[in-house]
């Protein structure tokens, strides 16, 4: 996981494992996967919905564009898929969804989870109800960002 690590997303986090498979010439071996505890499945299923969205963009004329390794504009762009699911830090390691009011807490396999140091507003993919709601794969975010979407 540390090879990977990008420490304001577990998004972010996800699509440099990607890049780096990428890198390696999408090596379907399982050894290159196993080495890394990977899944060449849904690495292969990444690869097909990649595919799937370029092939859209490309139908819709709307023109490609890298941002590179400039890791806050792909968050800002995960802000504004997601800010629905955001949340702000209330307390100690605790967060509250900014929309609901609903009390909600970091999730240990998130990339964000014993950082050194918590988020002030981060956003989420879903919540998981064990003994508490927990966030799953989240971004730290700005709250410029926020105000932005949600205004």
């Amino acid at each position: 996981r540390e090879k990977f690590f990008v420490p304001e997303s577990h998004h972010v986090t996800l699509l440099n494992v990607y890049q780096q498979w990428e890198n390696h010439g999408f090596r379907g071996d399982w050894y290159w996967c196993n080495d890394h505890y990977l899944q060449v499945k849904s690495l292969e299923k990444s690869r097909e919905v990649r595919s799937q969205l370029l092939d859209i963009l490309k139908q819709l004329k709307i023109p490609l564009k890298s941002c590179g390794q400039d890791w806050d504009v792909v968050r800002k762009a995960i802000c504004s898929a997601y800010f629905h699911n955001s949340s702000r830090l209330k307390g100690v390691a605790a967060y509250v969804n900014c929309i609901t009011g609903m009390p909600c807490h970091l999730h240990q396999s998130n990339a964000l989870y014993g950082l050194g140091y918590t988020p002030d507003y981060i956003v989420y993919l879903e919540l998981v109800l064990t003994t508490k709601e927990y966030m799953q794969c989240a971004t730290s975010v700005d709250p410029h960002w926020l105000s932005l979407f949600m205004a």
